[in-house]
């Protein structure tokens, strides 16, 4: 067998495609390309393979989101892993923690493999509000797993800097075990394009000013604040909203926006393929994530904006404007967009006029600069190799 040094699980389909399955499709294919003699990858074998399937990854039992199905893929995860173990030159396991993290904790237990962690995450188990009672059930359940889990683990990546101080207070994980590394984007998929073709081929191209969004329309990307604003951009026939995606809250949207008599600017698209949101992304000439996911730390909340939009924006050469956290503060550092103070609405429609009042050559260095920083920051590859180098300066402190 080659030499083999790490084995990478996920439960995440990777077929699907939502942010986490395209997240975790674009760091499992960077990883095999550059050193699948030296990782194994395992996944749930996808759902629909047509959309995505890798012959270097070792599949075991799909599950599909079934309740009936998981014992099996846990059983056929663990037997897989256990057979692994006896690799004569493994140095760890790496896991990114599922529903019920069972596997990691007996494997360890048994065979005392070190243990790392990739995403490790939790707020949506854990903390987001209104869950159905079924998912509070499980987090009761779970916390407790989750916790022994983290206490084997000897190091661990998360997204976001608030993400930490919630790890430390939620799961008592200590900070020296983690290191922030961000969502990424594919470079190639999500490139620079024309934008007046791509305005042209959307039939969007009465817009000569477009502020896109794409993603879920749901409570946390205050997608109501982006509508209210552009009341105070001013906004003629000629200046567009675009909304790409789908959500609970698009009725509510939709209603905001016929109650402010905006309807011949903004469009909701509604859900649109994958591979069809770059040209999308590539008709804007701003990109909007307002995300916000506040994290309760002892008496303070703490705003985490991690979204996977702005690598992928940035990707294509597009300025962002977002909300200003430790997460986004690097637009600005980098000028490669802008943030603005929470809720600040006035403030937001003062940032997007700014980008429109720029000259075009201003305009176009900004761009272009958004394009380095992605690629040499956020490129699946350069990410790969960042994890890769973690995972083994990690192992050699185990040795």
């Amino acid at each position: 067998m080659k030499r083999v040094k790490f084995v990478y699980t996920t439960e995440v389909d990777l077929s699907i495609e939502n942010g986490q399955g395209i997240n975790e499709r674009e760091f499992i294919t960077a990883l095999l390309e550059d050193y699948s003699d030296q990782v194994i990858c395992i996944t749930p074998y996808p759902r629909y393979p047509n959309n995505y399937f890798n012959s270097k990854i070792q599949y075991v039992f799909p599950y599909q989101s079934s309740a009936i199905r998981y014992p099996f893929f846990l059983a056929s995860l663990f037997l897989k892993l256990l057979k692994l173990s006896r690799v004569k030159h493994l140095k760890a396991f790496i896991f990114r923690l599922g529903e019920v993290p069972i596997v990691p904790l007996i494997l360890t237990l048994i065979t005392q493999k070190p243990l790392f962690l990739k995403t490790l995450a939790g707020y949506y188990l854990f903390e987001k509000k209104n869950r159905h009672w079924t998912r509070r059930v499980h987090a009761t359940l779970a916390l407790p797993i989750y916790r022994a889990v983290i206490k084997r683990a000897h190091v661990a990546d998360t997204v976001s800097f608030p993400y930490i101080e919630w790890l430390s207070f939620k799961l008592d994980i200590s900070r020296d075990k983690l290191c922030v590394i961000p969502n990424g984007a594919n470079m190639e998929t999500f490139s620079p394009r024309d934008r007046d073709n791509c305005k042209r081929e959307l039939g969007i191209d009465r817009f000569h000013k477009i502020v896109g969004y794409v993603g879920a329309l749901d409570s946390v990307r205050h997608l109501e604040d982006l509508i209210n604003s552009m009341c105070n951009v001013k906004i003629d026939a000629k200046v567009g909203l675009l909304l790409v995606g789908d959500g609970s809250h698009r009725n509510m949207l939709v209603a905001l926006v016929q109650k402010l008599k905006l309807e011949k600017n903004v469009i909701f698209t509604g859900v649109v393929p994958y591979q069809d949101v770059p040209k999308y992304m590539n008709a804007f000439d701003i990109g909007i994530d307002l995300s916000l996911v506040p994290m309760r730390v002892n008496n303070n909340i703490l705003y985490a904006s991690y979204s996977q939009k702005i690598p992928q924006y940035l990707s294509c050469g597009l300025p962002v404007i977002a909300w200003d956290t430790p997460d986004t503060q690097f637009l600005k550092q980098e000028q490669i967009g802008d943030v603005v103070s929470l809720g600040n609405i006035d403030g937001l429609a003062q940032s997007i006029k700014r980008q429109f009042a720029m000259n075009d050559l201003k305009y176009a260095q900004q761009c272009l600069r958004a394009r380095e920083y992605a690629n040499k920051h956020f490129s699946s590859k350069a990410l790969a190799a960042l994890r890769f180098a973690f995972w083994q300066s990690a192992s050699a402190t185990q040795s």
